[in-house]
């Protein structure tokens, strides 16, 4: 081999040489940016999901409390309806109760023959007046009284009945069964043109109006 063959060899091989060592180099590096540039999208893709798992949490606690105070609102308006349930429950519990003692009291002779008495002595039924007292025709003896007026000079009625209903014939006030009155008396007088209504209903109306708002206050825990 002649020495040119030989440095041409020597040369062919230099160069083999230094571009297997420029590829060895080149895919160092290209193999390095790679594992960079892997790190970097592993930790851009941690990032997020950091951030997503942080908004994820954010929105369940923000749901949650949304939950928790829906349901403290449902049960602060569920208590105060049942509250006003209950107080007027007993409110229209005690208005009936009230209405019931008022009538079993006016269903007793006697009381009635006062109140008649009271109303007969009170300018709520004008002197020289003429006209009815109606009253419920289940009060004792007053069939009897309007079947046979003379029962009432013989005693049918109570003796305390008979005394008021004297004086109310005598100021031309007439007693009269009424079936629309349950308990009490309604005065009709000067020909319908004037009413007194001492009825259960009617009493009972007025000492609801006095005692009602008390009941309420009771309720409420306002008064002891």
């Amino acid at each position: 081999m002649n020495p040119a063959s030989t440095a041409n060899q020597h040369g062919v091989q230099t160069l083999l040489d230094t571009l297997r060592e420029q590829g060895v180099e080149a895919g160092r590096q290209e193999a390095a940016r790679l594992v960079e540039d892997a790190e970097q999208r592993a930790d851009w893709l941690l990032a997020q999901a950091r951030e997503e798992a942080e908004r994820i949490t954010r929105e369940a606690n923000a749901e949650a409390e949304q939950l928790r105070e829906g349901g403290r609102q449902a049960l602060t308006l569920a208590y105060r309806d049942l509250c006003l349930t209950a107080r007027d429950t007993f409110s229209q519990q005690f208005a009936s109760e009230l209405q019931s003692l008022v009538r079993e009291a006016l269903d007793t002779p006697d009381v009635l023959a006062r109140l008649l008495q009271a109303a007969a002595t009170r300018s709520a039924v004008p002197d020289d007046t003429e006209g009815e007292a109606l009253l419920p025709e289940r009060v004792i003896g007053l069939a009897e009284l309007r079947d046979d007026p003379q029962a009432l000079h013989e005693g049918a009625l109570p003796d305390l009945l008979v005394q008021v209903a004297r004086a109310m014939l005598a100021r031309g006030i007439t007693l009269r069964g009424d079936p629309d009155v349950d308990a009490g008396v309604h005065f009709v007088l000067d020909d319908g043109r004037v009413h007194v209504d001492l009825s259960d209903q009617a009493l009972a109306a007025l000492l609801l109006r006095h005692l009602q708002p008390r009941f309420r206050a009771l309720l409420e825990g306002v008064v002891a």
